[in-house]
């Protein structure tokens, strides 16, 4: 059984202190927290097991990509593509 994607947050006020870059050599910052988000993690918008993560994502883009035009082009593609999803 897999577990759900969960992101990791620094507790509160620690900020994150994994290694990135500024284009200068140190460690690259958020300007609105000053903390680096590497190593932290980002909340996923929509909790899923990391294995079925693409399938999840790959459906939400086909559905919206429906629901904006419905008649597209591509439209009776996608809807077999989602089908096959199942």
């Amino acid at each position: 059984m897999s577990r759900p994607a969960v992101a990791r947050t620094p507790a509160s006020g620690t900020g994150c202190t994994a290694p990135g870059t500024d284009g200068a050599g140190g460690p690259a910052r958020t300007a609105a927290s000053g903390t680096n988000w590497e190593g932290c993690g980002v909340a996923p918008d929509v909790a899923t097991p990391a294995d079925r993560a693409r399938d999840v994502a790959y459906r939400r883009n086909l559905e919206a990509l429906l629901a904006a035009d419905p008649d597209r082009p591509a439209a009776a593609e996608q809807r077999t593509a989602l089908a096959a999803l199942g």
